[in-house]
């Protein structure tokens, strides 16, 4: 798996967490949910091409990527789908600690954290990539996954 993944840093789920795995123990079937809505929230984010995003919609394609994908007949379409391979990668995977969604294309290729990230790319790195954040999550996101903690404190 490509070690590019979300991260949720609010304090709130973490101390939730700290405490149904001190009530429970395992917490295997907890993170699977959590890895679970995180996947579907990467993939609203593909969908609405960033539009859900406290960073706002992804920024549009140059218009000489516009030209060269209608060429081979893959324009209009989704940013950042024209293939699939990216949106495609995209796994959950979980532990009795940990809910992780990421790609699983290889390190190497750059092709996932670019996108993510934004920079330099092609020949020579004379392409200036936006960042277009797809593993990311809004607030919206953050209580989804508050609410699976309390729904698994429930059974």
């Amino acid at each position: 798996m490509f070690d590019l993944t979300i991260e949720v840093k609010d304090q709130g789920i973490k101390n939730m967490l700290s405490q149904v795995q001190q009530k429970l123990g395992d917490l295997t079937p907890l993170m699977k949910v959590i890895s679970e809505t995180m996947y579907a929230t990467v993939q609203k984010n593909f969908m609405t091409e960033g539009g859900r995003l406290p960073s706002g919609k992804w920024q549009d394609l140059a218009k000489p990527t516009k030209d060269q994908r209608a060429k081979i007949g893959k324009w209009p379409g989704k940013i950042l789908q024209v293939n699939r391979n990216l949106l495609g990668s995209i796994t959950p995977s979980y532990t009795s600690t940990t809910a992780v969604v990421g790609s699983s294309m290889p390190f190497g290729t750059g092709y996932a954290a670019i996108h993510q990230f934004g920079g330099k790319a092609g020949k020579g790195k004379k392409v200036t990539i936006p960042a277009r954040p797809y593993l990311a999550l809004n607030d919206e996101d953050i209580e989804d996954i508050k609410d699976d903690v309390r729904k698994f404190l429930q059974k």
